[in-house]
């Protein structure tokens, strides 16, 4: 039935005023004097016509007409196309994608049943994004795999509600691993699942792979290993990581340590093998390697695969590891813990490229003297020892034990560094006069100078007043330059005096004095026997270090070191790149930092640096290199996965200080196929929100069931869809009105004109 409708512009007695008005206008109208009665009646009529358009156009009269539809419901079909379904369904079997392909090919009789009872199954895929999928018949056309990115169930969800909120919705079948992978989701899941209540929209959930709580899920992962590592030749290197394991309770796993050179070549150099005890267990594991030449490196520590694994995707996880030359390896075996020892480890340990190995010759194991410790002086990794305060008696013993100081010798006769330091046991007083030691320290040694333990201190053997050290006339040398020629030796009388030394009964023919106190009493003594060897007198340099002067004690011991090891003659300048992080997204911020340093690791402020990217097919880019502050690699550059490397080099006024190259990764890191577990929990919760209006989770083999009954849902009944129409609802209907309204304007003007109205 038809009835006819008005939606006024203005109030009714508004309405009438202005009808009123023209309704006089058109009843006074001029006397018409020069008309015939035709013409009159003509000007009336169209005057009466424009009147009653304005009428029309501030009534807007419309009518609305009833017909009958058959009412129809959308039922929403939501397909997870995330790489995360190209793992496995079941411990064995097919992947989840094709499960869940199967599961919908199989119930199309069923789909094409509830489109004859007019329920609109829509399919739309999702992963980063949800989007309508073409159809094939009653299904989609799926792809052959899945390839969308990080899955985003909470959005997915939320659009596809949101895109038929004018329609009946009877539902949402969410077909999925369950796995919320999108790091900073457009809608939260909580924001979704308020959606479902709000519109009392049931969610049946269909999950596909298993969870990590299932007793046949089985899976082994490398995590939280650094990135990058920096060691030098010789020195050891621990890698730490975590392996993960489940499904794996009372099994031994073995662990690799990797190393690949820069031909690719892959080498294991450490093992270790873990128990697990748990169903679900994380443990950590530390693996060694001592790198024997310098270079750039790449690390892998990988967990065997094991039977009945899911996905050995991430058995293995990359890092970089950066060899520097010159690394030293130092043995520093001590008989007493005091400041002297702690001080020294403190100095030493503060080079990267010093390894400073311990061994404390402890007295309470005085009744097991001597020790044997070959393994450690025949060490051919070695370059220097030092011994301080260690009585000769607990390593050797004529006749028993001779083979650890025979060894120690012959290392230092063979380019081997060796320094004593001071001390109650070294030295005579130790006994070395006795032992292979005495034909290469520079110092002579006589059998009567043994000090006893627990004995008073022998005067003729030790000095225990202050002495204050100064560096010989015309003995200028590598170890005791401590700053610029013309000021080293105000450095030196500047530095805090010596309490206590040992007493030389006197030096070789064939050594050097480096450093004597004011009064003359050698302090440090050198020769040359094949390696270099010190003899220095005192052992409270920590003086030094406890008064402020805590570079020149670390630079005093290094140079010590790196003369003892032939290092002196080195430039001792050297390019560092400080890149914090190597593995990286693509198109990411990479920061880094070059500098160039001296041997005693102070800046060189003024270097000038270029530098180049070289991306993973070998083409070089220049790059922005500002000395001793951050630079930053266009983003533009970094698009391709693979490795990359930096190249910088340094120069001041022209002269080369070197170069250094440091190695990164771009790579994706897929978090869709990283954790091969599915989450059903999470989707269950989902469903669960729904439960009242008859949500829940289902196996995929009972999706036939579930479809069966809402074909029962399928809206049997006709209802009455209203149909409207209103003036100026559309354009076509304002365009006729003022067509016809400008057309009788025109012609009444027209004739007036004609008529000599005007």
């Amino acid at each position: 039935m038809d009835r006819i409708t008005f939606e006024p512009v203005a109030s009714w007695w508004i309405i009438a005023v202005i009808m009123a008005v023209l309704a006089a206008a058109l009843w006074i109208g001029p006397t018409f004097a020069s008309l015939n009665r035709l013409q009159k009646r003509t000007l009336f009529w169209l005057r009466f016509s424009l009147i009653g358009l304005a009428l029309l156009a501030l009534l807007r009269p419309g009518i609305v007409s009833t017909i009958q539809q058959k009412q129809t419901a959308v039922l929403a079909v939501l397909l997870d196309f995330s790489r995360s379904m190209r793992l496995p369904h079941l411990a064995t079997g097919p992947s989840r994608w094709d499960a869940m392909v199967q599961n919908i090919k199989q119930n199309s009789s069923r789909i094409e049943n509830l489109r004859e009872q007019n329920i609109d199954v829509r399919f739309y895929g999702f992963g980063n994004r949800l989007k309508p999928l073409d159809e094939n018949g009653a299904v989609p056309d799926f792809p052959e795999t899945p390839s969308d990115g990080e899955s985003d169930l909470g959005t997915a969800l939320y659009s596809a509600i949101d895109q038929v909120r004018d329609q009946r919705l009877l539902g949402v079948i969410m077909a999925s691993d369950g796995v919320q992978n999108a790091a900073d989701p457009e809608i939260e899941l909580s924001q979704a699942a308020k959606l479902l209540e709000d519109t009392q929209t049931p969610l049946i959930a269909v999950p596909f792979g298993q969870a990590a709580q299932t007793g046949q899920f089985a899976d082994i992962a490398v995590e939280n290993m650094a990135d990058q590592y920096t060691v030098w030749v010789k020195n050891d290197l621990t890698v730490t990581a975590t392996v993960r394991a489940r499904g794996f309770a009372n099994q031994e796993i073995p662990v690799q340590l990797i190393v690949i050179d820069a031909d690719g070549k892959e080498e294991v150099v450490d093992t270790v093998r873990r128990s697990f005890t748990k169903q679900s267990e994380s443990v950590s594991v530390e693996l060694n390697y001592t790198p024997k030449e310098a270079g750039q490196y790449r690390l892998l520590v990988r967990a065997l695969p094991q039977a009945g694994e899911i996905s050995p995707r991430n058995n293995e996880l990359p890092g970089f590891l950066t060899v520097n030359e010159g690394g030293l390896r130092v043995l520093y075996v001590y008989g007493s813990l005091n400041w002297e020892v702690a001080y020294m480890i403190r100095s030493l340990s503060s080079y990267q490229d010093i390894q400073l190995d311990q061994l404390h010759m402890d007295r309470r194991d005085e009744g097991r003297w001597p020790l044997d410790r070959t393994h450690l002086f025949g060490d051919p990794q070695y370059d220097v020892f030092i011994l301080h305060n260690v009585d000769s008696t607990s390593l050797f013993q004529r006749g028993t034990q001779e083979q650890n100081l025979r060894l120690l010798t012959e290392a230092v006769q063979n380019g081997k560094g060796l320094m004593m330091i001071g001390g109650y046991e070294s030295f005579g007083p130790g006994l070395y006069h006795s032992t292979p030691l005495a034909d290469v320290l520079p110092i002579e040694m006589e059998f009567s100078e043994k000090q006893e333990f627990d004995a008073p201190i022998r005067e003729d053997l030790h000095i225990s007043r202050e002495l204050t050290p100064r560096v010989p006339d015309g003995a200028r040398h590598f170890i005791t330059q401590l700053g610029d020629p013309d000021e080293n030796a105000a450095i030196w009388a500047e530095l805090p005096p010596l309490v206590g030394a040992n007493r030389f009964m006197g030096i070789k023919d064939t050594a050097g004095v480096l450093l004597e106190s004011t009064d003359g009493e050698v302090l440090l003594a050198a020769a040359r026997v094949g390696g270099r060897v010190l003899a220095f007198a005192a052992d409270t340099t920590y003086l030094w270090w406890t008064h402020g002067f805590q570079d020149i004690h670390k630079r005093f011991w290094r140079q010590v070191i790196l003369w003892l090891a032939f290092k002196d003659s080195q430039s001792g300048q050297n390019v560092r790149i400080d890149l914090p992080q190597r593995r990286f997204q693509p198109n990411s911020s990479i920061r880094f930092t070059a500098e160039a340093n001296t041997q005693t690791n102070q800046q060189i402020t003024d270097a000038q640096f270029s530098g180049n990217l070289v991306d993973p097919d070998g083409t070089r880019t220049a790059i922005t290199v500002v000395s001793g502050s951050q630079s930053q690699i266009d983003r533009k550059l970094l698009e391709e996965p693979g490795i990359y490397t930096i190249e910088v080099a340094a120069q001041r006024n022209g002269e080369d200080l070197g170069a250094a190259a440091a190695e990164f990764v771009i790579f994706d890191n897929d978090k869709e196929q990283a954790n091969p577990a599915a989450d059903p929990d999470q989707l269950n919760r989902l469903a669960e929100r729904t439960s009242d209006f008859g949500g829940r989770m289902i196996e995929p083999a009972d999706l036939p069931g579930v479809l069966d009954d809402l074909s029962e849902l399928a809206p049997k009944m006709k209802v009455d869809v209203p149909l409207k129409w209103q003036l100026g609802d559309t354009w076509y209907d304002a365009l006729v009105f003022i067509l016809i309204f400008a057309s009788l304007i025109t012609v009444e003007w027209w004739l007036r004109k004609k008529w000599g109205m005007v």
